[in-house]
């Protein structure tokens, strides 16, 4: 058993229970093979939640300062995480990722790019670099949305989480357009957002309408 496996075991309960989470969609989570998991990023527990709720090992970037820290470094790492410098093109991390995503392993990437707590993930920007992580390893992308009241994440508070349907190389790539990269996060981003209206939480469900308004 790998020092991952015994961290699963003895927190993946723990979190769940902590921040009341209802997975919706959980036959969608691939088993086996490569595939790049996309979600919207309201916190930094959104990386323990994922973690908690997958049957695999997900493989996350996190920015580089995190890494400075030794204990926090030690912990990301546990988690699967790898260090991303934001803001740069940081052509490291993107062939790593997609070095992953060759390899047969589940990758997570926030296409937001940094949290975005209080928001409707509808209203903010999303950058391109998924898409081509993706598209360069032909992977499946697999959209995933969490949801919460007011899009706030809380211990205690009911959180939701919902694995989409998984999509495949040849749905997103069709969608290259003039800006090609961003043409196709734009349609996965979409994907996710959809998934808001299938959560069976009416009380979270009321909060995101009334945002609408």
């Amino acid at each position: 058993m790998t020092f991952y496996d015994t961290l699963h075991r003895l927190f993946a309960g723990m979190m769940r229970t902590l921040y009341r989470v209802r997975v919706i969609g959980a036959e969608n989570e691939p088993m086996e093979g490569p595939c790049l998991i996309c979600a919207n990023h309201t916190s930094m527990s959104d990386v323990i939640i994922l973690s908690a709720v997958t049957h695999r090992r997900v493989r996350y970037m996190a920015k580089a300062e995190l890494f400075r820290i030794p204990i926090i470094s030690k912990f990301l790492s546990s988690l699967g995480a790898y260090s991303v410098r934001r803001g740069q093109n940081d052509v490291g991390s993107i062939k790593r990722s997609v070095r992953l995503l060759s390899e047969g392993e589940l990758v997570c990437i926030f296409p937001q790019g940094a949290r975005k707590p209080k928001v409707d993930p509808r209203t903010t920007d999303v950058y391109s670099g998924a898409a081509m992580i993706a598209s360069r390893a032909h992977a499946d992308v697999l959209p995933v949305y969490i949801k919460t009241k007011g899009n706030r994440t809380r211990l205690l508070r009911r959180t939701e989480v919902i694995f989409g349907r998984r999509i495949p190389y040849d749905e997103y790539s069709a969608h290259y357009g003039d800006g090609k990269y961003t043409d196709v996060i734009k349609y996965i981003f979409n994907k996710i957002c959809e998934l808001d209206y299938e959560s069976s939480t009416p009380e979270i469900k009321d909060t995101s309408e009334a945002n609408k308004n």
